[in-house]
């Protein structure tokens, strides 16, 4: 399985959703300001500048010098336009045979700055914005992305047992957290998912907290919240292990918050709304007394980013579909004290879900 990118099925359902919009065509941008993944996901180019325009006539990819045989490799299908760092101007030039008049815009793709250089430099259209035209594509997992991902949670579960061995008194939480980075690297992932989090003590309570030179202690819970990245496609998983001596109430608490992840992922299966899920999770912790402890979000989608469609959080709407790939991660925190969270990376599937790499779930005792 060579690539996780089908660019002709892709740009044909995205000109399908631009045709629904009453648009013309749609315009996309990444750039170093510019974190979202959808240039990737509808070009296959993996560099950091580019202006990409989908329409029915043309397929479009203005980058500049340092990308242009990257592009040229990445994207056959796309007409790859070098510009001498004035985008928006070659974008006019370009642009002007196609008698576009009606383009999108991503609200979400763009700072201010850009839009209104693009807006000053491309008069006779209008700029219609946008949101979700790509990210609805991106919800629903092919099986070539699919196999990316468990790729993905697959280093990261091999890194969890790799660090499993060095988590104890006296060690350092920033050096734990760098050797499971650079052992998931050495083991064939491109890059950590996102930055480790890998915390300890009282401070295990802050949901994204950062590693720092604190030793673990005994009697710590420690919090791992990690993934991996391959071929771009990212995992994320959280655990918590507990340094001898181990209180009632830590033990209490992690299987409270193990309870409500086992039914979390008993609900994930097509139809089921993504609101209900949360509030039924929810019902679990809060009928034991720690409801203001916990978090109003304890799931999201995962693919290009680490955070996609769907969420299942408090407002959630949405109905989960097969394919989709998201996370379940209810947690507990409790300012002061520590905190714990157990979330797996799954698959959703005709009859349920299917967890993409299997890590133990039992608390661990160090």
């Amino acid at each position: 399985m060579s690539s996780c990118f089908d660019d002709m099925s892709r740009v044909g359902d995205l000109l399908k959703a631009i045709e629904r919009r009453g648009l013309d065509a749609l315009f996309l941008l990444k750039q170093e300001t510019v974190s979202k993944e959808n240039v990737r996901y509808i070009s296959g180019f993996t560099g950091c500048s580019a202006h990409l325009v989908i329409s029915k006539e043309r397929r479009i990819l203005l980058t500049d010098e340092r990308y242009t045989e990257q592009a040229a490799a990445e994207c056959p299908e796309f007409e790859v336009i070098e510009h001498d760092r004035k985008p928006e101007e070659k974008m006019r030039e370009v642009l002007a045979p196609l008698k576009i008049r009606r383009a999108g815009y991503e609200t979400q793709g763009l700072t201010v700055e850009q839009f209104n250089r693009v807006r000053d430099n491309i008069p006779g259209i209008q700029w219609i914005p946008t949101a979700g035209i790509v990210e609805d594509l991106r919800a629903v997992k092919t099986p070539e992305e699919i196999h990316c991902l468990e790729q993905a949670a697959e280093l990261a579960a091999r890194g969890f047992n790799h660090i499993l061995n060095l988590i104890e008194s006296g060690a350092g939480e920033r050096d734990l957290a760098l050797e499971l980075e650079i052992f998931m690297r050495k083991n064939g992932a491109e890059a950590p998912a996102f930055e480790t989090v890998l915390i300890s003590g009282a401070k295990s309570s802050l949901q994204h907290g950062t590693p720092s030179q604190k030793k673990i202690e005994a009697g710590d819970l420690v919090v791992l919240d990690f993934g991996a990245q391959y071929r771009g496609y990212k995992s994320d998983f959280t655990r918590t292990v507990a340094v001898n001596p181990v209180s009632q109430k830590q033990r209490e608490i992690y299987d409270l918050v193990k309870t409500a992840q086992s039914r979390g992922l008993e609900l994930l299966k097509p139809g089921m709304s993504s609101g209900a899920i949360y509030a039924e999770v929810q019902e679990i912790i809060a009928k034991a007394g720690y409801a203001e402890y916990s978090g109003r979000g304890i799931g999201h989608g995962v693919g290009l980013e680490i955070h996609e469609a769907p969420s299942i959080g408090a407002n959630g709407t949405a109905e989960l579909e097969t394919g989709q790939v998201l996370t379940m991660e209810p947690g507990i925190y409790i300012p002061g004290w520590g905190g714990v969270r157990i979330e797996d990376t799954v698959v959703i599937e005709e009859q349920g879900c299917r967890v993409l790499a299997e890590i133990p779930k039992d608390l661990i005792v160090l």
